[in-house]
């Protein structure tokens, strides 16, 4: 998504003054909008800032990392998982499930707006939902 944006706003930066200011100031920051809310989303499930061995230990783990660290202590031994292992099982999962409506609402909400937008220039839109 974030490469069509991206492709969105240098074909308007290359349409140059055939394009009014006021309504490329509108697509950008549509594109703004949209491209934070997917960003902050990301950022909820899973972590954008490690690059190296240590960095785990700079920047806290995410729910990715949390599902992950639960699914290998269910693994281990015969027995069924725990009480409270199912209980961090629904926290967990209702936790990005609150992630996954935000980014479904980003895109059915901020996706048409975007498009709309620079559908009035007569610029190519971006998929989506």
């Amino acid at each position: 998504m974030q490469r069509e944006v991206d492709g969105a706003l240098q074909r308007l930066r290359s349409a140059g003054d055939a394009v009014p200011t006021p309504a490329a100031d509108s697509v950008r920051a549509l594109a703004k909008a949209l491209t934070d809310e997917l960003t902050a989303v990301e950022e909820a499930i899973y972590q954008t800032k490690n690059r190296s061995s240590q960095d785990p230990l700079n920047f806290p783990i995410r729910l990715n990392n949390k599902i992950a660290a639960l699914a290998g202590v269910v693994s281990q031994g015969d027995n069924k998982p725990t009480d409270q292992a199912q209980a961090v099982f629904e926290e967990l999962s209702a936790a990005l499930q609150v992630q996954l409506d935000r980014m479904d609402a980003a895109l059915k909400q901020r996706i048409p707006a975007f498009n709309a937008a620079v559908g009035a220039l007569a610029l190519p839109a971006v998929g989506g939902k």
